[in-house]
Formats: C-alpha cells, structure tokens, sequence
C-alpha cells in the first residue's frame, strides 16, 4: 500500500499573503472587542472607585466648612 502524497507546503509568500488577509479580516473586529473589553473593565473599576472618591470627598467638603466656620467666628470676635 502506497502513501498518499504530503499536500504541498505553501510557500512563504502565499502564507504571508494569506496571514495579512486574515488579519485584515479579523483585526477590525479584534479592536473593537478589546476597546469593548477595556472600556468594560475601567467601567467596572470606576464604580468600585466611586464610593471611596464620594467620601473623601464629602469629607473635604465638611473640614472646608469647619474651616470657613472657625474663621467667620474669628472674625466676628475680633
């Protein structure tokens, strides 16, 4: 029994050719699921953010208007 022949290798420039054709295809659609990825996960790390920065926040809010208080007495008691 004889082997069937080995199907040709391509050459180099055919599988060049053929990976730029793929990745033409495929590369639009890979950014666009990376952007969406991305965009996804700094969504997600935002809103775990969010409450910290909200209270830190307030926080500075109500140490200014102590401060602005505590000035305004100052002044008025001079």
């Amino acid at each position: 029994m004889q082997l069937s022949a080995e199907a040709p290798v391509p050459s180099p420039l055919t599988q060049d050719a053929l990976v730029a054709a793929v990745m033409e295809r495929l590369l639009p659609n890979l950014e666009h699921q990376v952007q969406n990825a991305l965009r996804q996960s700094l969504q997600a790390q935002l809103e775990l953010l969010l409450p910290a920065v909200m209270a830190d926040l307030e926080d500075a809010v109500r140490s200014a208007v102590r401060e602005a208080a505590t000035h305004s007495r100052d002044a008025n008691h001079s």
